[in-house]
């Protein structure tokens, strides 16, 4: 019950998306910048405004990059399952042996954990996606979400 306001709000973005997206496209710079400030300052202060608010910014920029990125994302979203199965592992090495052997800026941590995080789980994905489809690389390939 608590995210129901959210599924509402996604089911009718989805019923109207044309005339939404073309609203969000005509007012972009504006949505963006308002919500990147709301979503900031209504961080810790109302659960489902700056939920709200979020969403929307998430949605404006998502539009904003469309039209920049092309189909590489398309490409790109067949690995995202294999990277939320396999981003734990280079993750909690990052926080685990290497933020105890190395006394590093929790910021450089993080931006190492989120790039080992992404960058291993994708190069294990493309390198099982290579593979021919023999017994072993089909279980393999099923195992990582491909």
């Amino acid at each position: 019950m608590k995210f129901l306001p959210f599924f509402i709000m996604g089911y009718m973005y989805c019923i109207n998306k044309s005339s939404v997206d073309r609203l969000i496209l005509t007012y972009l710079d504006v949505i963006l910048a308002i919500s990147l400030t709301l979503s900031v300052i209504l961080l810790n202060h109302l659960f489902y405004v700056s939920g709200l608010i979020g969403v929307l910014m998430a949605v404006a920029m998502s539009l904003a990059l469309t039209s920049r990125v092309g189909d590489y994302t398309v490409a790109f979203s067949r690995l995202t399952y294999t990277i939320f199965l396999l981003s734990y592992m280079p993750q909690m090495f990052i926080r685990g042996p290497i933020e105890h052997w190395l006394s590093l800026d929790q910021y450089v941590l993080s931006g190492m954990s989120f790039a080992f995080g992404l960058i291993l789980p994708v190069a294990v994905g493309l390198f099982a996606a290579m593979q021919r489809n023999d017994r072993f690389w089909k279980y393999v390939k099923l195992i990582i979400g491909l």
